[in-house]
């Protein structure tokens, strides 16, 4: 009876590492697959946008969800997609980046088999642009520095100072005692689909706004609208602006 025991244990052990083993490797396969149809997913959408919108020298989109695709064929849905377009050039000013987050995402189950996303909908987009002081002050034709929550401007005799800085009715101010009104139009509904603010950092002013839809510079890549192959790019700048 012992014998027959230990026999049996010893079997069922043997079966349970075969089981361990396999469900192992399944695993292994799953997130493989699942962080390479993510990849395509990414990749497809950063190439339709980019070869799609002249705005953009570079543009990357990152979909931080782990798993993808079960997460996507059982409840249909991401948590949040992220496109970076870089060195965007629009409506007469240059921006160093645009960040596009977009949270809450309901998505069609079909389209990943596809290799791509199609959002159906969002609970939250968030959009910000970066202005650097060096394309403000060349657009503006003196002196500004952006420093942490200030903003200084060139006084006329090469020396500096303090500014409040306001965005309104499309366009960016600032403002100094004794000192003409400064403004730089900034990119329209295209890019801010929502009443933006602005905020200073080193170097940088950041305007952006949360919004309930995705902007227009990037919604027919990822609501299914375009499929990609288009013969012509979609210039989504305003030629006027840019001849101002």
């Amino acid at each position: 009876m012992d014998r027959g025991g230990n026999r049996w244990k010893l079997e069922s052990a043997k079966a349970m590492k075969k089981l361990l083993v396999v469900l192992l490797v399944v695993v292994i396969v799953y997130v493989v697959v699942d962080l390479v149809v993510r990849s395509v997913v990414q990749d497809e959408v950063a190439d339709l946008i980019q070869e799609n919108v002249l705005d953009s020298e570079e543009v990357t989109v990152s979909i931080p969800s782990l798993p993808f695709v079960a997460r996507v064929l059982v409840l249909g849905s991401v948590p949040t997609i992220d496109v970076v377009m870089q060195d965007v050039s629009g409506q007469g000013v240059h921006l160093e980046r645009v960040d596009i987050d977009v949270e809450g995402l309901t998505v069609d189950r079909g389209a990943v088999f596809r290799g791509t996303i199609e959002v159906i909908d969002a609970d939250r987009v968030e959009i910000v642009g970066t202005m650097s002081e060096s394309a403000v002050s060349e657009l503006v034709g003196t002196t500004v520095v952006f420093d942490e929550g200030q903003v200084l401007v060139d006084d006329g005799t090469g020396g500096l100072v303090a500014a409040t800085i306001a965005v309104g009715e499309g366009t960016l101010f600032i403002e100094a005692p004794g000192i003409e009104s400064l403004s730089v139009e900034i990119p329209d509904q295209t890019y801010l689909p929502c009443e933006p603010e602005v905020v200073v950092l080193s170097g940088v002013a950041e305007v952006g706004c949360v919004a309930h839809e995705i902007p227009d510079v990037v919604r027919p890549y990822l609501s299914g609208e375009s499929t990609g192959g288009s013969d012509e790019p979609v210039d989504l700048i305003d030629p006027e602006s840019m001849e101002r």
